[in-house]
C-alpha cells in the first residue's frame, strides 16, 4: 500500500500500471491496483493506493516459478551500465543463494556484462533468448512515455529462473511521472525519447541497434496509437478520476497544509488542488502523446 503524499492526483501509480498492463503483451506480469480509504483506530487517515507487491507470489500467479531469483533495483546506477558492485544498487529479494551468500548476484552480473560487452551482432542474436523482449520494451515504453526518469535507471524488479526461461521485468515507483519529478516540480511533456534512452544502457542498445531499434520504435508506436492510444488513456484517466474524487477531496481537507509546507517542495509557487492536478495531468497526457507521435514518426 502506497501513500500519495507526493502525488496530489492520487493516480500516477494507477495510470502507470494501466499503461503497463495494456502494452506488455499477453505474457506480461500483470499488476493490479486500486484505491482505498484508510482508518486508524476509527479515525480517517487518508486515501492510499494498493498495488500488488512484486514478489514470488505475483510471479507464481503469472505462471512463473516462486523459487526464481528476484532482484530489486534501488540505486540510480542500476541501469545496465558497468558497476563494480551490483549488490550496492540492487537488493535480492527472492531466490537462492540469498543476498549475502556467495554467487547470489551471479545471474545479474552475467546479464549486465553481456549488455556491456557483447558486440552488436552477438547482442542482436542473443538478447531475445536472454530476456523477454516484450517485457523490457514495455518497461522502456512505459518509463519514457510517462517521463518517469527515476524508473528508467532503476525502480524495477528483475526476475530470473535458474532452471530456464528468459529474464522478466516489472517496473515500480511512479511518483516521478506524468508531468512531475520526484520532488513534485512540474515537467513539460517534451523529453526526447532518443535522449531518454541514454539513462539505461539496455534501453540504449534496444533503441539504437540496426535491427532491434526499428522493432523497438515500432512497438512504441503501436503502444501509443493502438494498445494505449491517447483516447484510451484519457478515458482510463477520467474513469480513475471519478473513482477517487470523493476520497481525494477528503484527503486534501486533512493533509493539504502538510502537503504544501513539506520541506522538499515548500518553495513551489504552482501548487494545485486535486481538481487542478487532475486537469493538469489530463492535458499533459494529451500533449505528451501528441509529442511522442511526432517524434516516433521521424525516429530512425
Amino acid at each position: 500500500m502506497r501513500a500519495a503524499f507526493d502525488d496530489n492526483s492520487f493516480l500516477r501509480d494507477r495510470m502507470s500500471y494501466e499503461l503497463w498492463n495494456r502494452i506488455a503483451g499477453p505474457q506480461r506480469i500483470r499488476i493490479q491496483t486500486f484505491s482505498v480509504a484508510v482508518y486508524l483506530n476509527g479515525m480517517y487517515h487518508g486515501l492510499f493506493t494498493v498495488t500488488d507487491h512484486i514478489d514470488e507470489y505475483v510471479m507464481a500467479e503469472n505462471g512463473l516459478s516462486p523459487g526464481g531469483d528476484i532482484f530489486k533495483s534501488v540505486g540510480p546506477d542500476a541501469n545496465f551500465y558497468p558497476h563494480p558492485r551490483l549488490s550496492d544498487v540492487y537488493e535480492k529479494t527472492n531466490g537462492a543463494p540469498a543476498e549475502g551468500q556467495p554467487g547470489a548476484f551471479d545471474p545479474l552480473v552475467e546479464l549486465t556484462n553481456f549488455v556491456n560487452q557483447a558486440d552488436d551482432q552477438t547482442f542482436r542474436s542473443q538478447i531475445g533468448n536472454r530476456i523477454q523482449l516484450s517485457d523490457y520494451r514495455a518497461w522502456l515504453i512505459t518509463s519514457i512515455a510517462t517521463q518517469a526518469d527515476d524508473t528508467m535507471g532503476k525502480n524495477a524488479y528483475h526476475y530470473f529462473d535458474p532452471t530456464g526461461g528468459p529474464w522478466r521485468v516489472v517496473p515500480w515507483d511512479w511518483n516521478n511521472s506524468w508531468g512531475q519529478n520526484w520532488m513534485t516540480e512540474r515537467e513539460a511533456p517534451v523529453e526526447d525519447p532518443g535522449a531518454q534512452v541514454g539513462q539505461n544502457h539496455l534501453f540504449q542498445r534496444l533503441w539504437t541497434d540496426d535491427v532491434l531499434g526499428p522493432e523497438t520504435r515500432a512497438q512504441f508506436r503501436a503502444a501509443i496509437t493502438e494498445q494505449a492510444g491517447a483516447e484510451e488513456m484519457l478515458a482510463a484517466f477520467d474513469r480513475l478520476v471519478r473513482d477517487v474524487a470523493s476520497g481525494a477531496h477528503r484527503d486534501e481537507r486533512l493533509w493539504r497544509g502538510s502537503y504544501v509546507s513539506f520541506d522538499f517542495w515548500a518553495k513551489r509557487t504552482d501548487f494545485t488542488d486535486f481538481d487542478g492536478e487532475a486537469a493538469y495531468v489530463r492535458k499533459w497526457i494529451m500533449d505528451r502523446w501528441a509529442y511522442l507521435a511526432g517524434k516516433l514518426d521521424t525516429a530512425h
